[in-house]
């Protein structure tokens, strides 16, 4: 068994020293880290260029070499690329991944299961040496080109693949990311969806155990034979097509393609086409899920290639309310209302959240729970004035979709997101300094008490989505409770289920563990980052 301790064996032992060379590539900060015991489930690291050990955690590019699962290098991460990253204070992870090849000689089932799942376990790795690489586990992005990107989408958008009750440290991690930027992806692995969108489709064959060799006419038949077999293979085309993965609780995507879409016609490179990049933004707009496109025929380009994308969208500041803290750090009095439905109403946190103020700033926070159990938004948007304005707030929490989804409401995703506009907008005209904190809250599922809590929301993880797009677009803080709930769910089913009876309203010891633990954490990265300005 692969043990984690050789990491350290190798740092002490052989550690190569990033040095850039004015014709050349940085060098690696760690390099061949073996990530499992095949020789080609290896990665090299390299630490962002100001970074050192006693520096802030950076964020991290993780990037997926292309070649068809077939061939290709660590090394393929493009020197311009990389020296923009790393002189943004970013750092970046490169690895190797064993071949479809090997897999078939292994008997794999599908053979591409293994470069994806390797990539799977590398991402695990980084995470797990997080603490010992200065890297911030919450900010990694992914990144890779052609073949590589498809593996960078997929695993972007898959349920994180997180064992929480193996005995193996690495493969307790998870595997969801912040964002995913790719360049030249196939979006699917569908024959009949690539043959629908690009005619000449003659990719994917080999994934699924159907030829070898690279060549075209090796490549058209064992597409041929793919389309002929696709039902035999159903089942591993859902599990493997990045396309039918995506849920609307996926990361923000950036998608580049050099050609522009040929819009149903034969493409002169079907393989790389930007129509697998129309087609995926237009079902991940469906989603609600954040999705930039550029191609050969884009304009009023935002962000002109991958690297660009990822520097500004790590490099980013993460939206807190800071003023907020300034304001109880030199002694003035601060306004709190709580804005929601039952599970702010009638829920625990809230108290949790008094008698963190009452510690730390006795007399200083008037907290307002302004919440009505039953509630949703268009009830919010219509006595903002009498329940929130009227209290002329530093500090608003929101959180109204749990309700909104509710079919009962006829509230559609979109039209939740106009009420929560409003609101938003009247608060600031009111104080255009006021701090706005959107919160997504916890699944549902049909409970004890007979109101089939799950059936009544079949659309709830759209709504949760648009709050996370609005907060993006907005630059707001947000704290995606949806996402503990699920780990916890996925970690602990029976846990999950104990801590809400009637599959709707958490009990007070989970409100405070997993509800309170996010909004705490957000005020204790507040209080770092006020702290840290203050002494500039």
């Amino acid at each position: 068994m692969f043990r984690i301790s050789t990491l350290f064996q190798l740092a002490a032992a052989s550690v190569v020293v990033a040095e850039v060379a004015h014709d050349t590539k940085p060098l690696p900060s760690f390099a061949d880290v073996p990530y499992g015991e095949d020789e080609r489930q290896t990665l090299d690291f390299y630490r962002a260029t100001d970074s050192d050990d006693s520096s802030k955690p950076t964020p991290v590019v993780f990037f997926i070499h292309g070649g068809g699962w077939t061939y290709g290098d660590k090394s393929d991460v493009g020197k311009t690329s990389i020296e923009r990253v790393l002189a943004a204070g970013i750092s970046v992870v490169s690895i190797n991944y064993r071949y479809v090849s090997a897999a078939r000689e292994a008997g794999a089932t599908p053979p591409v299961s293994w470069p994806m799942h390797d990539a799977a376990r590398a991402l695990q790795f980084v995470r797990f040496h997080a603490a010992a690489w200065n890297i911030d586990p919450d900010r990694i992005a992914l990144t890779g080109t052609s073949a590589g990107g498809c593996t960078a989408l997929w695993l972007a958008f898959h349920d994180d693949l997180a064992d929480f009750t193996s005995s193996d440290p690495v493969a307790r991690q998870s595997t969801r990311v912040y964002c995913v930027a790719v360049d030249s992806a196939q979006t699917t692995l569908d024959p009949l969806q690539m043959r629908e969108w690009i005619p000449n489709s003659r990719y994917g064959g080999h994934a699924f155990g159907f030829a070898t060799g690279r060549d075209d006419a090796t490549r058209e038949q064992a597409f041929a034979d793919l389309v002929a077999g696709r039902e035999q293979v159903a089942s591993w085309i859902s599990e493997y097509s990045p396309f039918v993965q995506a849920t609307p609780d996926d990361p923000p995507v950036y998608l580049y393609y050099h050609d522009r879409p040929a819009f149903g016609r034969p493409s002169a490179d079907p393989t790389h086409s930007a129509e697998f990049g129309v087609k995926l933004q237009e079902h991940l707009e469906v989603l609600g899920v954040p999705c930039e496109l550029v191609h050969g025929g884009t304009v009023d380009v935002a962000h002109p290639d991958t690297a660009s994308y990822l520097v500004a969208t790590l490099e980013s500041t993460e939206p807190l309310p800071l003023a907020f803290i300034r304001n109880l750090e030199a002694g003035r009095r601060q306004t709190v209302v709580l804005y929601g439905t039952s599970l702010t109403h009638t829920a625990e946190w809230p108290h949790a959240m008094q008698h963190f103020f009452d510690a730390d700033w006795p007399g200083r926070v008037n907290l307002v729970n302004a919440s009505l159990s039953g509630r949703q938004s268009r009830w919010g948007m219509e006595n903002l004035e009498k329940r929130v304005l009227v209290h002329h707030p530093d500090l608003v929490f929101i959180e109204f979709s749990i309700n909104d989804a509710a079919t009962k409401h006829g509230i559609s995703p979109d039209r939740a997101i106009e009420h929560l506009d409003n609101m938003v907008r009247r608060l600031r005209e009111q104080n255009p300094a006021v701090e706005i904190v959107l919160q997504t809250m916890n699944p549902v599922f049909n409970g004890d008490d007979g109101k089939n809590a799950a059936d009544a929301r079949p659309r709830l993880d759209h709504y949760y989505a648009g709050y996370r797009h609005y907060a993006r677009r907005h630059h707001l803080p947000l704290l995606d409770h949806y996402a503990a709930w699920l780990r916890l769910r996925a970690r602990d089913p029976a846990a999950f289920e104990h801590a809400m009876p009637d599959g709707t309203h958490p009990i007070p010891e989970y409100s405070r563990k997993v509800t309170w633990a996010g909004i705490e954490s957000m005020f204790s990265r507040s209080f770092d980052a006020a702290r840290t300005e203050s002494k500039r």
